[in-house]
C-alpha cells in the first residue's frame, strides 16, 4: 500500500535533484493503483500534484478518478481543494457533475472561509453558475465577520471574480467592528491589504489604530500617518511619549 504523503515529499525531493531515472522507476511501480484511500484527501490531492509535475500525466488521472469516486460531496473544504487541485494538475475533464451539482445549494454561506474557498474553486474550473448560485444566497449579508483573516480571504475572493456588489455589502457591515478583541495582529495585518482600495479611509484608519494593543507596534509606525508622532516612543496609555533626550536617563 502506497502512503501518498511520502511518496508525494518523494517524488518532488527526486524532481527537484533531478534524478529522472529514479522518478521514471518510481512512476512505473504504478503509486496510483496503490495509494490508500483512506489516507487524508489533502494528502492524496499532494500526490496528485506530484506526479502531474513529474510528468506522470496518467498516474496523476488515475488517482484523481480514484480521488473523485471517494470524495464526499458534503464536505465542501475538500471537495474545493480536489476541485482546485485536479484543474492545476489539468483533470478538469475529470471532475464528475455530481461533485459540482448543488455545492452552492450545500454551502454554509455564515462560513467565510468556506464560501471563499467554494468561490475560488468554482471560479478557477469555470464552474459559472454554481458561482451565481453561491452569490445569490447572499453570503455578504449572512457570512460570520468575527475572523479577520475569514473575511480577508473572502472579500479577497469577491474581489477577484467581480461580484462588486457582494464586496461592498460585506464592507458596508464593518467587519472591523466584528474582529474579536484578541483577534491576532497577524490576521489584523492579513485584513488590512484587503481594505485598502476598497474601504473608506476611516475604516482603514481605525484598523491601524488597533495594531499597537494588538502587539503590532511596528506595523502601526509603518502604516500609520501619525508614526512621526511616536518618534520619542509610545506612553503605556498609548499616547505619544513626550521629547527626550539621553540626559533625561540619568
Amino acid at each position: 500500500m502506497i502512503y501518498p504523503a511520502y511518496t508525494a515529499e518523494l517524488l518532488d525531493a527526486l524532481r527537484g535533484v533531478g534524478a529522472e531515472e529514479q522518478i521514471e522507476a518510481l512512476v512505473a511501480r504504478s503509486p496510483a493503483a496503490h495509494v490508500d484511500m483512506s489516507e487524508p484527501l489533502f494528502d492524496v490531492l499532494d500526490l496528485i500534484t506530484a506526479l502531474h509535475k513529474v510528468g506522470a500525466g496518467e498516474q496523476a488521472a488515475v488517482l484523481a478518478k480514484r480521488a473523485t469516486a471517494a470524495a464526499d460531496p458534503d464536505d465542501l473544504v475538500s471537495t474545493s481543494a480536489l476541485l482546485t487541485a485536479l484543474h492545476d494538475a489539468g483533470g478538469d475533464q475529470l471532475v464528475p457533475d455530481r461533485l459540482i451539482n448543488g455545492l452552492a445549494a450545500r454551502a454554509d454561506v455564515t462560513d467565510a472561509h468556506e464560501v471563499a474557498m467554494l468561490l475560488e474553486s468554482l471560479a478557477t474550473i469555470g464552474a459559472d453558475a454554481e458561482v451565481s448560485a453561491l452569490l445569490a444566497r447572499d453570503p455578504a449579508a449572512n457570512a460570520d465577520l468575527t475572523s479577520a483573516s475569514n473575511v480577508a480571504y473572502l472579500l479577497n475572493m469577491l474581489k477577484e471574480i467581480g461580484a462588486n456588489t457582494q464586496a461592498a455589502a460585506l464592507l458596508a457591515r464593518d467587519p472591523l467592528a466584528h474582529v474579536g478583541q484578541g483577534e491576532a495582529a497577524a490576521a489584523l495585518l492579513e485584513l488590512l491589504p484587503v481594505l485598502q482600495g476598497q474601504a473608506v479611509d476611516t475604516t482603514i484608519a481605525a484598523l491601524i489604530e488597533r495594531l499597537p494593543a494588538e502587539g503590532a507596534f511596528t506595523a502601526f509606525l509603518r502604516h500609520s500617518e501619525r508614526a512621526e508622532d511616536y518618534r520619542f516612543g509610545r506612553r503605556h496609555d498609548g499616547r505619544p511619549a513626550v521629547p527626550w533626550d539621553w540626559d533625561d536617563l540619568e
